[in-house]
């Protein structure tokens, strides 16, 4: 099991080593490290760090890779929570108010006592209620601040944060004054059960239903303050941990995979889109390693000569001697196959196989092969400088039948010679023009 656990291990790092990530920062706008090129046969993402996408909507490589801002929603979700919470604060003031009146208005001693308590104790739980409004503001001020673009990491916002005295040490606050709501209800409930029973207990049948109905409205209210107070509480911590989470500032793409089909690409591309306008990036990145075949047709220089037979008007045999160069030189046109590992930059070296025509008359093309060594150079539009050897056919006499200088009557040149492949060099030049492509990964 532990040699299985390792073997994982080995094969997760090597996969990791076949990943590659674009880092480009947006505050900068500057790619971090500098790259010029990316792996073949890699897993490749794109990779925006130092922007604020609680502000901005992002999307790269033209996919549906949507990081949209939280905040509209929130923004929206918040106001309405508020208009709900101030209904429930006014409920419970008047739930004060409802109980100050019946207390006024009581006589008996001991229920006058409980309805004492219970007046203050309704009291100091709507004043511990009235603090949700504070948890609200500060959500509501975390919310916009948030939604500033110009807070583009986590460092700027969390000193964003703390000049508007969001911290962790108001959020540690925040939550004591929910404790404290708590408390107070508990107390509140306890003094409502408290005077209603008093109130059994004096016979006053009319307070008592009053304070059952005015305890009834308190647990319905407290119930929703509870729920939007802990929402509340939630989504400010949830919010900040965001904002000041360093993970939070930056995007990226699914990863383009350089194989199978894709693994043919000499060029990627990344489309960004920032709040649906396409935003400026530098050229493509060329792809680095892996084999490419391409093809070329040029001009080839073979150093053999095309040594031509002829009759003279005697019918002697005759040998066509070429001045100068000619006598060492037969140009051709070859179509080329070239097989070579990719290069950002530079000249890539490899390996070439191609088929010569070598043009005698109109009517007549004696095709031959070549193979050899290429130096490919450019990327789009490719010049390639090729040589090695070069199997040409050529016109050579018939072995031990025939003599240049003896005299054949009733012969044809075609009777005495013969085309055969000879080897020879060559150098060739030829041009290679890329046609542009989109692959499907």
């Amino acid at each position: 099991m532990k040699n299985l656990l390792t073997l994982l291990l080995m094969l997760s790092s090597l996969a990791e080593l076949r990943a590659q990530t674009v880092t480009y920062d947006y505050h900068t706008r500057a790619y971090s490290p500098q790259i010029n090129f990316v792996r073949h046969g890699a897993m490749v993402s794109y990779r925006i760090i130092n922007i604020n996408p609680f502000a901005q909507k992002v999307i790269i490589n033209g996919q549906a890779i949507s990081m949209t801002s939280e905040i509209p929603a929130q923004l929206a979700t918040l106001f309405n929570v508020k208009i709900d919470t101030e209904k429930e604060l006014t409920n419970t003031k008047d739930q004060v108010k409802e109980m100050a009146d019946v207390q006024k208005n009581t006589a008996q001693a001991g229920l006058k006592a409980a309805l004492n308590t219970l007046v203050d104790s309704c009291s100091t739980y709507y004043e511990e209620a009235e603090k949700i409004e504070e948890a609200l503001l500060l959500k509501e001020h975390l919310a916009k601040t948030m939604a500033d673009k110009s807070f583009y990491n986590d460092s700027v916002m969390r000193s964003a944060l703390n000049d508007r005295s969001i911290n962790t040490t108001t959020i540690s606050d925040l939550k004591a004054d929910y404790e404290e709501f708590e408390e107070a209800y508990h107390q509140v409930y306890n003094q409502y059960q408290a005077a209603i029973q008093a109130a059994r207990t004096a016979g006053d049948k009319d307070k008592e239903a009053r304070i059952m109905n005015a305890f009834d409205q308190v647990k319905k209210d407290y119930r929703l303050l509870e729920k939007q107070y802990q929402e509340t509480l939630f989504d400010i911590k949830d919010l900040y941990a965001k904002a000041t989470d360093p993970r939070s500032y930056e995007v990226i793409s699914l990863p383009l995979k350089l194989t199978g089909r894709a693994g043919d690409a000499d060029e990627v591309e990344f489309e960004i889109l920032i709040d649906d306008k396409k935003f400026p990036t530098p050229d493509a990145f060329n792809v680095d390693s892996g084999l490419k075949v391409d093809f070329s047709a040029g001009p080839v220089f073979n150093f053999t000569a095309d040594n031509r037979y002829f009759f003279d008007a005697t019918n002697k045999l005759q040998q066509q001697t070429k001045p100068g160069l000619f006598n060492v030189v037969t140009p051709t046109v070859s179509a080329m196959m070239h097989v070579y590992p990719r290069r950002y930059k530079g000249v890539a070296w490899g390996g070439t196989f191609g088929v010569n025509a070598n043009v005698k008359e109109l009517t007549d093309i004696n095709l031959g092969f070549l193979a050899g060594i290429s130096a490919i150079m450019g990327r789009s539009q490719k010049v390639i400088v090729s040589t090695g050897a070069s199997y040409l056919r050529v016109d050579r006499l018939k072995e031990g039948q025939f003599t240049v200088g003896t005299v054949y009557n009733d012969t044809k040149i075609e009777d005495v010679t013969e085309s055969v492949l000879r080897p020879s060099w060559f150098v060739a030049v030829s041009l290679s023009l890329g046609k542009r492509k989109i692959l499907t990964p």
